[in-house]
C-alpha cells in the first residue's frame, strides 16, 4: 500500500467515520431487538380481544361528534 493509498483510505475509512457508523449500527440493532419484544408481546393478546379493542375505538371515534354535542 502506497502512500497515496494510505492516506486515500484514512480520508475514506476515517476513525471518526468509522466509530460513528458502529454507534448507527448498534443503536439500529438495539432498536430492532426492542420492537422484537413489543411484538412478542402484543402476539401473546388473544386476537378476539385485539378484535375487540380496535372495534371498540372505532365505536369511540365514530361518537365523538356525539359526545361534543352533549357538552
Amino acid at each position: 500500500m502506497g502512500t497515496n493509498d494510505r492516506k486515500l483510505f484514512v480520508k475514506i475509512f476515517s476513525p471518526v467515520k468509522t466509530a460513528k457508523l458502529r454507534n448507527d449500527i448498534s443503536s439500529f440493532v438495539d432498536t430492532l431487538r426492542c420492537m422484537r419484544e413489543i411484538q412478542g408481546s402484543i402476539e401473546k393478546v388473544p386476537t378476539p380481544w385485539i378484535t375487540l379493542v380496535a372495534t371498540s375505538l372505532d365505536l369511540l371515534q365514530r361518537c365523538e361528534p356525539l359526545n361534543q354535542a352533549v357538552d
